[in-house]
C-alpha cells in the first residue's frame, strides 16, 4: 500500500499555486473588465436564453468554487500533517484538523471546535456564490452614439418650402394664397407636406379634437395624423419632435439597432400661447350675400369684417359660404386669422349662427409666438415623448428672424375656414362642437363655461401641429437641417461586472430581456 507523505510534494506545491494564480489572475480580468458592455451575441444570447446562461454560469461558478475549497482544504490539511509529525496532539484536536480539512463537522466535538467547523462549512458555499455574481451578465445601460437633425429655416429654402404659399402684398396689406408649389413626400410612412392647407385640412382638425379630449396637463395624447414617428405625447406637442423616428440620426432602424431605451434632446421651436375672450362687440359677422331658391341654388353668405388687428385703412375680410338651409344660417360657422406685419400680432374671431353652434359666435382669440428652447424626453420603450419648455435657455440659432412661420401659421388657420364646406353641416362648426362636448363632459362644466378654455387648447393644437408640419416639411421635403443637442442617452446592453444586482431589474423583467430604467448595478 502507498503511503501518503507528511510533507507536500514539489507537484502538490506547484498546482496549488497554480490554482491559486489562475483563480487570481481571472478575479483580477473580471474586476478590469466589470464595465466593459456589449450589444452582440451575448446580449442576444442572454436575453433570449436565459435558462442556458443560468446553467452554463451555475456550472463554471461551481468548478471555480471547488477549486477555491481544493486549495484551502489542501493548505489545511499539509498543515495538520505537518504539525502532527513534529508535536503530539490530542485525539480532539486530530479530529478538529481532519474536520475542518474536509469541510465536514461532528456534533461530539467540543464546542468551540464545533462551532469552527461549522462556520467553515457554512462559508465554504460562498465562493461558487461569489463566482457566479462576478460572471452573471447582467442588465445595463449604456450612452448611446446617437445624432439627430432638426428643422432649420435658411434663406436657401425659404421660397421653396417654408416662404412661399402667403404673399402679403405691401401696397394693399392683402395676401394671396399661392398653391403652385405645394409639394408632399410620404416618408416613413408619413405624409409631409410643406402646405398644410388643403393637404391636411382634416388631419388638423382631427388632431385638435383629439388633443382636447386628452384634456389639459400631460395626459397621453396618440399620434396625430401629422405626426410620422409613431410616438404618443405625454402633454403638448409644441410643434417639435414630430420627425423622431424618421429623421436622419434618429430612424427606428438606427434607435433599434443601438437598442436604445431612452434617450433626450434639445430643439429650438416655437412656445404657442392662445387666449381667448367673447367679443359682444365683434365686428366680424355672417351676412346675406345672395339669397337662393332652396331647392336648385343654395344661398351664399359671407363671412365680412375686421379683426383687432386688422390694418388700417385697408379692405375687411370677406369670403363667401353655402348653404342649402334656409337663410336663417343655423348651420355656418367660419373664422378669420389675421397676422399684422407691423405690429406683430394675431388675432383670430369666430362667427357662427344659431343654435347648435352659437356658443362659438364672437369668440375671438389671441395668438402669441415665443421662440424657445425644447427638452424632449424620449421613452423608446413606451413610444413616447414629453416635451419641456426650458424659459431660462436661451435660443441657440434664432428659428426664423422675419416671423415668416408665426404668420404662416396663422394664415394658414385663415385658409383652412375657407376650404371647408357649409352646404348640410359646417365642418368647421361640427369640429369645434364636437371638441366642445368632449372637453365640456371631462371637466363637468356647462357648454358656456366650457366654449372659451376648449376654443383655447382647440387653437393651441392646431397652432401646434401646423408647426410641426413646417418643421417636418423643411427636415424632409427641403432638406435643410441642423444638428440638434443630444442631452442624456441610454441604450440597453449586457455588462460583465463584479457586482451583484440586488433590486436594480424586476425578474420578470429581466425574463423578457428588457432592461429596466433605474439605477445602475453596485459593485459588490
Amino acid at each position: 500500500m502507498k503511503e501518503t507523505p507528511l510533507f507536500a510534494t514539489w507537484w502538490e506545491r506547484f498546482h496549488h499555486v497554480l490554482l491559486a494564480l489562475g483563480q487570481l489572475l481571472l478575479a483580477v480580468l473580471l474586476a478590469a473588465f466589470r464595465d466593459s458592455t456589449t450589444q452582440g451575441s451575448l446580449y442576444r444570447l442572454s436575453t433570449n436564453r436565459t435558462a442556458t446562461i443560468a446553467l452554463v454560469v451555475q456550472v463554471i461558478a461551481s468548478v471555480l468554487g471547488i477549486g477555491n475549497l481544493y486549495v484551502l482544504r489542501s493548505l489545511v490539511g499539509h498543515y495538520s500533517r505537518r504539525k502532527l509529525s513534529r508535536t503530539p496532539m490530542r485525539f480532539e484536536s486530530f479530529a478538529f484538523w481532519t474536520y475542518l480539512g474536509s469541510g465536514s463537522f461532528d456534533f461530539s466535538l467540543t464546542p468551540w471546535f464545533l462551532f469552527i467547523t461549522l462556520t467553515v462549512s457554512i462559508l465554504s458555499f460562498g465562493p461558487a456564490a461569489l463566482w457566479a455574481g462576478a460572471i452573471t451578465p447582467t442588465g445595463a445601460t449604456q450612452a448611446c452614439q446617437l445624432t439627430a437633425q432638426g428643422a432649420r429655416y435658411s434663406p436657401e429654402s425659404r421660397g421653396r418650402t417654408w416662404d412661399f404659399q402667403f404673399e402679403f402684398k405691401t401696397d394693399s396689406a392683402q395676401v394671396w394664397n399661392h398653391f403652385n408649389s405645394c409639394t408632399s413626400d410620404i416618408v416613413s410612412g408619413g405624409l409631409h407636406t410643406n402646405c398644410p392647407v388643403p393637404t391636411l385640412n382634416d388631419n388638423l382638425l382631427r388632431a385638435a379634437i383629439t388633443d382636447v379630449s386628452s384634456g389639459n396637463g400631460d395626459n397621453l395624447r396618440p399620434s396625430p395624423p401629422t405626426d410620422s414617428s409613431g410616438y404618443s405625447s405625454l402633454g403638448r406637442t409644441y410643434g417639435v419632435g414630430h420627425a423622431i423616428g424618421s429623421s436622419p440620426g434618429l430612424t427606428h432602424a438606427e434607435l433599434e439597432s443601438q437598442m436604445t431605451s431612452s434617450f433626450s434632446l434639445h430643439e429650438p421651436g416655437y412656445e404657442t400661447t392662445v387666449s381667448c375672450i367673447k367679443n359682444t362687440t365683434s365686428a366680424l359677422a355672417l351676412i346675406q350675400h345672395a339669397p337662393g331658391d332652396d331647392s336648385t341654388i343654395p344661398n351664399i353668405w359671407a363671412l365680412s369684417g375686421t379683426l383687432p388687428n386688422t390694418i388700417a385703412d385697408t379692405s375687411s375680410e370677406f369670403y363667401p359660404l353655402t348653404t342649402w338651409r334656409s337663410p336663417r344660417l343655423e348651420n355656418l360657422t367660419a373664422w378669420a386669422a389675421v397676422y399684422n406685419p407691423h405690429t406683430h400680432t394675431s388675432f383670430l374671431s369666430i362667427a357662427a349662427g344659431p343654435e347648435k353652434y352659437a356658443p362659438f359666435n364672437q369668440t375671438q382669440c389671441e395668438f402669441t409666438f415665443t421662440p424657445r428652447l425644447f427638452l424632449l424626453s424620449v421613452n423608446t420603450t413606451a413610444r413616447t415623448i414629453t416635451r419641456t419648455p426650458l424659459p431660462n435657455n436661451p435660443v441657440p440659432d434664432p428659428l426664423d428672424t422675419t416671423n415668416t412661420i408665426p404668420a404662416s401659421v396663422i394664415r394658414t388657420l385663415n385658409l383652412l375656414s375657407r376650404m371647408k364646406s357649409s352646404l348640410y353641416i359646417s365642418e368647421l362648426g361640427e369640429s369645434l362642437y364636437s371638441a366642445l362636448q368632449s372637453y365640456a363632459s371631462l371637466y363637468g362644466m356647462s357648454y358656456d363655461e366650457a366654449v372659451l378654455p376648449m376654443t383655447s387648447l382647440f387653437f393651441t393644437s392646431m397652432a401646434d401641429h401646423i408647426l410641426g408640419v413646417y418643421a417636418n416639411a423643411q427636415v424632409f421635403i427641403a432638406r435643410d437641417t441642423q444638428p440638434l443637442e443630444i442631452v442624456s442617452s441610454s441604450c440597453k446592453a449586457e455588462c460583465k461586472r463584479s457586482c451583484v444586482c440586488v433590486g436594480g431589474y424586476e425578474a420578470e423583467d429581466w425574463e423578457m430581456g428588457r432592461a429596466m430604467q433605474g439605477e445602475a448595478c453596485t459593485d459588490g
